[in-house]
């Protein structure tokens, strides 16, 4: 941050503290403070903000959809436009698959986060082929309450070793092999 965009800050910011337990059965309650700047208890009850806090598990459930099923961790474009466009047709496609898991959500009576993102993206692209079929039986995930899954990953993503040393000696290394 710049000299001139620090002073440019406040010197103090008046916040909100809503606390609330989150009891889980077998494990000890769990305390959660947010804090807010939504200052009015009137037009923003802490009912609302504790609702709202809880949906940010949906929005890191979208970010890891886009980055792993839609391919979007790494973006191919090396020029400012070219990022655009590419971020541009992933929201598109994004769009396309959710307005298709609401419709299907809709018509099974079910809620659209228990309909699967992944199964929707093969139906749609099933679509494109010839001989595909129109009717839509997208996979329902069942309905679980407080599950809490570890964010771990089983393997690499990347076929490329992590870089755990500088450039220059894996390169000399490299010389050294083949001199």
């Amino acid at each position: 941050m710049s000299e001139a965009m620090w002073s440019s800050l406040p010197q103090q910011l008046t916040i909100r503290i809503v606390r609330y337990t989150v009891p889980r059965k077998g494990c000890r309650t769990r305390f959660v403070d947010v804090a807010t700047t939504l200052l009015n208890p009137l037009a923003f009850p802490a009912e609302t903000i504790m609702r709202l806090y809880g949906h940010r598990w949906n929005i890191e459930t979208c970010f890891n959809q886009l980055k792993t099923h839609a391919k979007m961790n790494v973006l191919k474009s090396k020029s400012v436009d070219g990022v655009i466009k590419e971020l541009m047709m992933y929201l598109i496609v994004w769009n396309l698959v959710r307005m298709t898991m609401a419709q299907f959500a809709a018509h099974a009576g079910v809620s659209v986060w228990r309909v699967s993102f992944l199964d929707t993206m093969r139906w749609l692209c099933a679509l494109l082929q010839p001989q595909s079929s129109s009717t839509m039986q997208l996979l329902i995930n069942p309905q679980r309450p407080g599950r809490w899954e570890p964010r771990k990953i089983k393997r690499r993503l990347k076929e490329y070793d992590l870089l755990k040393e500088p450039r220059e000696n894996l390169k000399a290394k490299r010389r050294a092999r083949y001199a």
